[in-house]
C-alpha cells in the first residue's frame, strides 16, 4: 500500500510538472508572436508609436487562455542609427490558477 501511494504521488507530481511546462511553452510562443507583430508594425505601419499598448487574445485551440497583455514600442537613436525596442508581456490563465505562466520579452532591432 505504501508503494502504491508513493507511485500515485510521483505520477501526480509528474503530470503537474508536464502541464506547467506546456503552459510555459504556450506563453513563450504567444510572446514571440507579439514581438513579430511588433516588428511588422514598426516596419510597415506609418505611426505605430501613437497607439495604446497592444493586446492580442489567442482564440485558436492550441492557445486558448493565452494572450499578450502589453506590447510597447520605443525608438532609440544612437550615433545616427535608429533602433526599435519592443517589449511584450504574455500570460496564460489567471494569476490564481496553479498553471499560471507569464513571460516578458524584449527585442531591439534595426530595419
Amino acid at each position: 500500500a505504501l508503494m502504491g501511494t508513493g507511485m500515485v504521488s510521483i505520477l501526480t507530481t509528474s503530470q503537474q510538472s508536464i502541464s506547467q511546462e506546456i503552459t510555459s511553452a504556450k506563453t513563450y510562443m504567444a510572446a514571440r508572436s507579439c514581438l513579430q507583430w511588433g516588428m511588422y508594425q514598426s516596419i510597415f505601419d506609418t505611426d505605430p508609436w501613437s497607439n495604446d499598448p497592444y493586446v492580442l487574445n489567442f482564440n485558436n485551440a492550441g492557445l486558448i487562455n493565452t494572450r499578450c497583455i502589453n506590447t510597447r514600442f520605443e525608438v532609440v537613436t544612437n550615433d545616427g542609427l535608429r533602433f526599435f525596442n519592443i517589449t511584450t508581456t504574455a500570460n496564460y490563465g489567471a494569476a490564481a490558477d496553479p498553471e499560471f505562466s507569464q513571460r516578458t520579452m524584449r527585442l531591439q532591432f534595426q530595419n
